[in-house]
């Protein structure tokens, strides 16, 4: 352990803190301390290590940690002795620029696993803390010249993570430091090749429903299917289908699906766009035939609800825009939300925070009460989520779990998951736990529109 170099860390901080608060007790502590320890240590290279000394080095060295709580800095005296390639005030101030960035932990562990030298992770880190420990953990790494930098190299790869607005000022900070260190960050981007973005490639199955206006259980349906990122119409034996029959539609669809994607099928996520009317619909109760085996639709495939009314350009066009500025693929690949992006409804008391004004910064609807509880009620709420331009949300169709224990598994995903892999992960949770499939999802993408809005969307050229 390098003692010297950590008083000397430690002296900068003290002397910066003294200067600003004019503390001259401090100074006199630390001094004293910096005596009693260089007389340790000068002992036991004398005489070697013994209970006393270890003992004496053992107090002096809390003593130490005392003063620097007293500077408010979030390291230990044993991370000031360590000569690190990144020095402690370089890392406070990435810490402040990095202070509001939230990249989950899948893309961070994507990026950490491509860096040339890894180590083994501990377990004590956190779900959902994985970025900040590898800051302080690769700030350690040794670094060579000119493009072995393992603190900048991450950094370069989890750029697409990170606000165009921060990577601003974090470029100005990879820039100072590699020039301190004799880096040249061209050269360590040069080794980096883009591997993070939304998977456009996966196969989306579209199915958009409308009621009819000339028979209340019946409805309108038309569907496509996305794949190699091109839309196209699937064939459909009739427009109208009566409410019973939507399990033999389906059935009908998935079979010509699976046909045309072969063995791709299995990475097909359901989408299917509804009336507001129709939210109180069970679609996590659909099933489909795999052989002579009666499956779960929701269980096999992501399923997604979205809505029909976004789709009106007369009516929706503001709140179209609220959407698009909501979403976003960095929030959706990447970022995990944060939460004042989160309203959470868990009673009936609660129905006041729904308002518009209330939902400018909101993200994600969590409708906890279920529709047995205030049918009209949370029509309502639901209204007002589309009218705000809330992209995602999450509601329960009747009682079946206590609301605590909903929103705590909820959350959790919302702490542990991007956006981007929620259907995936909420598909693999109705596999084993029963009270998902009371739990509908919306999960509203305004870039991905059925064909046949693209033109009808689109704002006219101005001569």
């Amino acid at each position: 352990m390098n003692y010297e170099n950590g008083l000397t860390k430690l002296g900068e901080y003290v002397a910066e803190y003294c200067a600003e608060s004019q503390d001259t007790q401090l100074r006199d502590e630390f001094d004293l301390q910096k005596f009693r320890l260089r007389s340790i240590v000068d002992d036991i290279k004398l005489y070697g290590p013994n209970e006393k000394l270890d003992s004496d080095l053992y107090r002096i060295v809390l003593q130490l940690n005392a003063t620097i709580r007293k500077l408010n800095i979030e390291i230990t005296f044993d991370d000031l002795c360590i000569q690190n390639p990144i020095i402690p005030n370089e890392i406070i101030e990435l810490k402040q620029i990095l202070q509001f960035v939230k990249v989950a932990d899948e893309p961070a562990y994507e990026s950490y696993n491509q860096l040339p030298d890894k180590y083994i992770l501990p377990n004590e880190c956190l779900p959902g803390d994985l970025f900040k420990f590898l800051l302080d953990d690769l700030a350690k790494r040794p670094y060579t010249p000119p493009d072995k930098a393992p603190l900048l190299e991450f950094l370069e790869r989890c750029n697409p993570f990170i606000s165009e607005r921060v990577q601003t000022e974090l470029g100005a900070w990879k820039n100072k430091v590699a020039l301190r260190l004799g880096m040249d960050l061209k050269a360590i981007c040069a080794k980096i090749k883009p591997t993070h973005s939304v998977n456009q490639t996966a196969p989306v199955l579209l199915i958009k429903i409308q009621s009819d206006a000339s028979n209340e259980k019946a409805f309108i349906v038309k569907a496509w299917l996305y794949k190699n990122q091109e839309w196209e119409s699937r064939k459909i034996e009739k427009e109208k289908y009566m409410i019973n029959e939507f399990d033999i539609f389906i059935q009908k669809l998935l079979n010509q699906v699976a046909t045309k994607l072969g063995k791709t099928a299995k990475h097909l996520t359901v989408e299917i766009i509804l009336p507001l009317i129709w939210f109180d619909w069970n679609i996590n109760a659909l099933a489909f035939k795999q052989g002579e085996t009666e499956v779960s639709l929701c269980s096999r495939f992501p399923l997604i609800i979205r809505s029909l009314e976004r789709l009106d350009e007369n009516n929706y066009a503001y709140p179209r825009s609220l959407l698009e500025s909501k979403w976003d693929d960095e929030l959706c690949a990447s970022r995990l939300l944060i939460d004042t992006e989160v309203c959470c409804i868990s009673s009936e008391h609660d129905y006041c925070k729904v308002t518009l004004e209330n939902l400018e910064e909101t993200k994600v609807l969590l409708a906890l009460t279920p529709f047995d509880n205030g049918r009209d009620e949370m029509f309502k709420n639901l209204r007002t989520m589309l009218d705000a331009g809330i992209p995602f949300a999450f509601w329960t169709l009747q009682e079946s779990e206590p609301v605590e224990n909903l929103r705590e598994q909820i959350y959790s995903l919302l702490k542990q998951f991007t956006p981007e892999n929620w259907p995936q992960k909420i598909m693999q949770c109705r596999k084993s736990e029963s009270f998902w499939h009371n739990i509908n999802l919306f999960w509203d993408n305004p870039k991905q529109l059925p064909p046949e809005y693209y033109g009808f969307l689109t704002p006219p050229e101005i001569n």
